[in-house]
């Protein structure tokens, strides 16, 4: 099963030149890039250089939001986020000292964190606020960019829209000078992405015989590239292997987004965009039941949020979610990959302690728009009747 929690391109999608322009939601004062770790970089690229400079990042965290900050020249210090997903504000309030530069605060899935008190501290303290509104960067009803309170925002469009690549800083700070790339995508990385996109507006296709056409070629090129030898190789791998997903790339930090891209997101209805996840991530949390084996992180939506996901903690997570998806549920994970960087902190740490939770127990469920309110009701009363079960099941197993 295709596990997935961004809409996938369709053909319409691709046809986005075509199409005339729409009103766009997006404010004037943004800047785009290639994605939301290059947003996060050059935020922090246009500072003026600080000896000793540090940035304070959440504890918990995907590691795209924390090597853009070592990239640009700056050392992590980590703040705690509490296990249900707000701001320790006086551990972040400890932390915050004469070195620190900048401070990252995450607006998880969505769900805008509580900025008054960092808001009070920034007004004595020289310190630039960045919001991470990577996971959403669209509020509902008239529809509009999210993070207005900080010096800054940056975002990530492809978790909402089917684009393939997508960021954007906004700033809200006019003293900072954030430079537009002046890279264009190689010729040889742009035929990559739309062989990509191509091949997944045949996977989405409602025509049944483009789906099994192009399964039917996929699986004779995937047989005919088994049959060549293979390359060596690296005997260095990790970090700086292409097919990390986590993987920073300075040379697409410094590229702009590609024009079929931003085509695309200036044609898109993101008000139906909003819509449609405000009622998947509504009817989850009214199907959905917590139990001694599952609880939801948010059971409820507040008005303008366009959630990215639904939520939920299972612990011993490792022990379940491969179950759930063998039963039909695209269930995947965030923060499962914590920074290397953070296991450095001292044990006993409250910042890692609470991380390692959230990394090991946060499961999400996808709430995008090419999901339907039948689609989204089976997904919870699956799991609904799988942790109901769950007690009997381990008892006789």
């Amino acid at each position: 099963m295709r596990i997935s929690l961004l809409p996938k391109v369709r053909f319409r999608d691709l046809a986005a030149p075509l199409r005339r322009r729409s009103r766009s939601a997006l404010d004037a004062r943004i800047s785009y890039t290639y994605d939301g770790r290059a947003a996060i970089y050059q935020v922090l690229k246009a500072l003026p250089p600080k000896p000793g400079a540090c940035v304070l990042v959440p504890g918990f965290h995907c590691p795209t939001v924390v090597d853009p900050v070592l990239q640009a020249g700056h050392a992590v210090r980590y703040y705690r986020i509490k296990r249900d997903l707000t701001i320790d504000e006086h551990d972040l309030h400890m932390k915050l000292d004469g070195e620190v530069s900048a401070v990252i605060v995450i607006h998880y899935f969505g769900f805008p964190a509580k900025l008054d008190t960092v808001l009070e501290r920034k007004q004595s303290d020289r310190f630039v606020l960045i919001e991470d509104c990577a996971h959403s960067f669209l509020q509902d009803d008239p529809p509009r960019l999210t993070g207005g309170h900080g010096d800054a925002a940056i975002y990530s469009f492809r978790k909402l829209v089917a684009m393939h690549a997508g960021g954007a800083i906004r700033l809200n700070n006019r003293s900072i000078k954030v430079p537009t790339p002046a890279r264009s995508l190689a010729p040889r990385q742009y035929a990559v992405m739309l062989k990509r996109m191509f091949e997944q507006a045949c996977v989405s296709s409602d025509l049944a015989w483009v789906r099994q056409g192009f399964e039917y070629f996929e699986s004779r090129r995937v047989r005919a590239r088994r049959r060549k030898p293979r390359p060596a190789q690296s005997s260095n791998p990790g970090r700086n292997d292409s097919s990390d997903p986590y993987r920073f790339d300075i040379d697409l930090a410094n590229t702009r987004l590609p024009g079929l891209s931003r085509r695309i997101l200036d044609r898109t209805d993101l008000g139906k965009v909003a819509r449609a996840r405000r009622e998947n991530y509504r009817r989850l949390a009214h199907v959905l039941r917590d139990g001694a084996f599952m609880s939801r992180v948010y059971p409820d939506l507040p008005d303008e949020v366009c959630p990215w996901v639904f939520p939920i903690l299972v612990p011993n997570r490792d022990h379940y979610d491969h179950r759930l998806r063998k039963l039909g549920v695209p269930v995947s994970t965030f923060g499962e990959l914590l920074h290397s960087s953070i296991h450095e902190l001292k044990k006993g740490d409250a910042a890692l302690d609470d991380a390692r939770y959230l990394s090991d127990t946060l499961l999400m469920i996808p709430v995008h728009q090419d999901l339907g309110l039948r689609q989204v009701s089976e997904y919870a009363e699956t799991i609904n009747r799988f942790f109901e079960q769950l007690p009997h099941v381990e008892t006789q197993g």
